[in-house]
């Protein structure tokens, strides 16, 4: 889930180290590298999507800068490459936001603690198994307030109203709400600060049945646009609006285990999850 704020999106690119060769045979491979943004982002960004800007990392630069820090040349590259917004932003580098930490990794709320957040999403893009040799850029998007049902995870992440869609070979599949109660077994229920509200089911369930007949034309532009098995993920403004967030290859991406046209290792992995 990447939220960010503005009508129609832009990518500037910067072209240096753009399929980089660093691919290997696997066939997950393959698939991962296809899901980076560099790959479908500029194949959508002309329909709402958040805009968006593309800034380049230094090679193998996490490594040193966990050490040593952002060196303040990098950080005033990314505080330029921002003005196309006013501050918080969203970042991510082109494959993981680290979203669970969200107030200390993806939602950056001033100039001032872009060196901060920059560590700490390329720590969760590594933790999460992208392979420092692997992402090639950071991601800056313009932050949209979405409509948020509660906060969880130990970031205080916002919980949005978001929908996610299945297309293949260039048709729509199927769909399913983003987030399974599963998905909350963890956290803790309660009144204060850092829990979730003793509601949080009824509120998850109120955005999970929603059939989204809005965003159904828009799915067909984009299956459309793409050979193969995608996710596509919507989330909903507090302006009501529908903006299409984020893509992968469905190989990789969680389908809800009792939808026909999920993987069986879905069932084998997680089960239950409603």
């Amino acid at each position: 889930m990447d939220c960010g704020q503005g009508a129609r999106g832009t990518a500037l690119v910067m072209q240096s180290g753009v399929g980089g060769g660093r691919m290997s045979g696997s066939y997950r491979a393959d698939v991962e590298r296809a899901s980076s943004m560099v790959h479908w982002f500029p194949r959508i960004a002309d329909l709402r999507v958040p805009r968006t800007v593309f800034v380049a990392i230094p090679v193998r630069a996490s490594a040193t800068w966990r050490e040593g820090g952002v060196p303040e040349w990098y950080v005033e590259h990314v505080a330029s490459a921002a003005g196309f917004t006013k501050y918080p932003l969203f970042m991510r580098t082109e494959y993981a936001s680290g979203k669970h930490r969200w107030k200390d990794s993806c939602y950056v709320p001033d100039r001032e603690s872009l060196s901060r957040h920059i560590i700490t999403v390329l720590e969760e893009n590594e933790r999460k198994g992208v392979a420092a040799t692997l992402y090639e850029w950071l991601v800056l998007r313009e932050y949209i307030p979405m409509e948020t049902i509660f906060e969880a995870f130990g970031g205080r992440m916002p919980i949005n109203h978001e929908h996610r869609y299945f297309i293949k070979d260039g048709l729509p599949q199927c769909n399913h709400p983003y987030w399974p109660p599963a998905a909350f077994k963890r956290e803790e229920v309660g009144h204060s600060q850092g829990k979730l509200p003793v509601d949080w089911r009824e509120r998850l369930l109120a955005i999970s049945e929603c059939t989204h007949a809005e965003n159904l034309d828009v799915l067909s532009t984009v299956a459309a646009r793409f050979e193969g098995w995608w996710s596509v993920d919507f989330s909903q403004s507090r302006s009501a609006e529908w903006y299409l967030i984020d893509m992968a290859r469905a190989e990789i991406s969680f389908h809800w285990p009792s939808c026909p046209n999920a993987p069986a290792e879905m069932m084998e992995r997680y089960g239950d999850v409603e």
